[in-house]
């Protein structure tokens, strides 16, 4: 054999071995991945692989993906190949359980108009045809859920959206959430009026309203969720204590200054109920709401406020309080991995009874040095000049939340009271009978209770931890309630996947400028605006002496002194400078960030290049001098 030919059939042999060591790979490491990403953003959690090994009855996955349209979106192209290899992983752990079937809808066909029903989303296109690309989900009882659309942009919570889905299918029956609230806006679960905490609540449980008038407590619910209750009858509250005996599971938002809980009254008057607490039966166990708000100066919220001069700072106000991960109990399961800490607004505070049965757990405790602030102070708009100047420290940390646990009393040992209701009806007596006979009154818990307090009610508002248009989370509020309820519920698969973070790798130093660059715009402002208004106010008042005088003429100069002429053309002249300094305080505002932000894309797009360039001729100079 010549060299030629060695060469020649080594060369096919080598192709070979590469053409069949990829083939085999694909077959067989097609659901290998390595994930290097610092929050393990690609690697399924533990509860996904737990919810797929356990899935019961068979379901379908349709993945629907206008393929031809969205090749024309690179985005959303990409991301489709995510998605499909994401599926293709989830059946093979779902143990043959898990079918995944790719639909490409063609236009104007049948499939296409069977899809639209279904409710996906269709995303109009240039070609004036609409793009789909969602899940339609289906289980052996014929129950069909859907991603209506797959946002690329929250790629972060694919995963959870996934899984989320399979457990719907997988277990249609959902727990029961009894509601009692006063809080407007909880009750509604329309997308563009309810918050967006309710709406997951309805999307993972089934809610059932309760009344704030009502007689009997229905016998279908599974966990008991009090948010901002209204004021309560000895009665009403004796039902909750046996709801406890029986159940024992709730989820209970306390607040001393509720600042959303609004709603009209008579004559388009507000109807605020600013306080709600249940003292009268916690206090049995162990738990009581103080009387006032609390300000917490090391947990302050930076947020937008209105100085007096019309211009729009930021502050640090301490009645808006971020808890961070810190100061929350890694050991509760609802609490994992809450990384964004938890936004509260004029918070209350439990004090405890630990002599009392069961056992108490803090969730949620305040920085060092918190300051007690009049409720009704705290309920209105108060600024935060106001609450520093009234700011009194206290000795170490107060609680925002706690959980109970373990065999608790009845706070009515003596048995129920006497029902008292204005006008009550036939059903309101035959109710309190039904609710008489059919449960043995309790003066200790059946079973162990679980029960969450939380002192603030206003961490539901949407505006406390979302952005404007509700698309990014930056707190944890709704993370850690839903996962309360889940926890309650004995539902634990999602609590990782519901607290993971966006991906995103902020400039930390960009940010630790800009926010540097804003204290010091912030504090040359209000040096400049109140240089301008003293100059302002002194030429008002040569002005008025002028008016007094009557000789605002034409000549207005010449019946003045040479003191005053001078006087006044001097405050003019620093009227116009201060005016042009602030101007420049603005323009010079981002200067800084800028140059650092340009800085930073020139490295990026050098650096690369630049770096091959220099190893290329470091070898070249090398080989030169071998």
């Amino acid at each position: 054999m010549t060299a030629r030919q060695y060469l020649s059939i080594s060369g096919i042999l080598t192709v070979a071995i590469i053409i069949g060591i990829n083939i085999l790979s694909f077959v067989w490491l097609s659901n290998v991945r390595f994930d290097v990403t610092e929050r393990q953003l690609f690697t399924l959690s533990a509860g996904t692989k737990t919810t797929l090994a356990n899935i019961g009855e068979p379901i379908e996955l349709k993945f629907v993906y206008t393929r031809s349209l969205g090749q024309s979106y690179p985005n959303i192209s990409a991301y489709a190949s995510r998605v499909r290899e994401l599926l293709r992983t989830y059946e093979g752990l779902s143990k043959g359980k898990l079918t995944i079937t790719e639909l490409d809808p063609r236009p104007f066909s049948e499939e296409e108009d069977l899809i639209a029903s279904s409710g996906l989303i269709g995303i109009n296109t240039a070609r004036n045809h609409p793009l789909y690309f969602g899940i339609i989900g289906e289980n052996s009882v014929d129950q069909t859920v859907i991603i209506g659309f797959l946002d690329p942009d929250e790629d972060a919570a694919l995963e959870y959206n996934l899984t989320g889905l399979i457990q719907r299918l997988d277990q249609p029956i959902t727990p029961t959430i009894g509601l009692l609230t006063t809080l407007p806006e909880l009750d509604s679960l329309t997308p563009e009026v309810g918050l967006e905490f309710a709406r997951t609540m309805a999307e993972r449980f089934t809610v059932a309203p309760i009344s704030p008038d009502f007689v009997r407590l229905p016998d279908q619910i599974d966990i008991l969720f009090l948010a901002h209750p209204p004021i309560l009858t000895p009665w009403q509250l004796w039902q909750i204590d046996q709801f406890m005996m029986r159940t024992g599971k709730a989820l209970i938002l306390l607040d001393p200054a509720a600042k959303t809980a609004s709603g009209s009254g008579p004559f388009g008057l507000q109807n605020r109920q600013i306080r709600s607490d249940l003292n009268a039966i916690t206090n049995a166990w162990g738990i009581q709401l103080g009387p006032d708000a609390i300000a917490d100066q090391q947990n302050a919220i930076a947020i937008e406020s209105e100085n007096e001069y019309g211009r729009i700072s930021i502050v640090e106000h301490p009645i808006f309080v971020n808890v961070p991960a810190t100061q929350i109990e890694a050991a509760s399961l609802s609490t994992t991995r809450l990384s964004r800490g938890i936004n509260l607004a004029a918070p209350g505070h439990f004090t405890l009874n630990n002599s009392a049965p069961g056992r108490r757990e803090i969730v949620m405790t305040s920085g060092l040095g918190p300051a007690r602030i009049k409720a009704d102070a705290a309920a209105i708009n108060i600024s935060a000049e106001q609450i520093t100047n009234q700011y009194v420290a206290e000795t170490g940390r107060v609680n925002f939340a706690i959980y109970l646990e373990g065999q608790i009393n009845s706070a009515f040992p003596n048995g129920p009271p006497r029902p008292q209701f204005a006008g009550q009806t036939d059903q309101d007596r035959a109710d309190i009978m039904t609710s008489l006979e059919n449960h043995p009154v309790l003066n200790v818990s059946k079973d162990n209770v679980e029960a969450y307090f939380i002192a603030d009610a206003d961490m539901l508002d949407d505006s406390l931890y979302l952005t404007p248009d509700r698309s990014t989370a930056y707190a944890d509020n709704s993370v850690f309630l839903i996962n309360v309820l889940d926890k309650l519920s004995n539902r634990l698969d999602l609590m990782d996947l519901r607290a993971r973070v966006p991906g995103d790798r902020p400039m930390q130093r960009i940010q630790l400028m800009r926010s540097q660059a804003e204290a010091r715009l912030s504090r040359r402002q209000a040096d400049a605006e109140a240089r301008l208004q003293d100059f302002q106010d002194r030429l008002s008042e040569l002005q008025q002496a002028m008016l007094d005088e009557d000789i605002m003429t034409p000549q207005i100069t010449d019946l003045l002194s040479e003191d005053e002429r001078r006087e006044l053309a001097e405050l003019k002249t620093a009227i116009l400078e201060t005016r042009t300094a602030l101007r420049e305080i603005e323009r010079s505002y981002r200067r800084d960030i800028d140059q650092l932000e340009t800085s930073l894309r020139l490295f990026t797009i050098i650096a690369a290049p630049g770096l091959m360039l220099l190893l290329a001729g470091l070898v070249y100079w090398r080989r030169r001098q071998g």
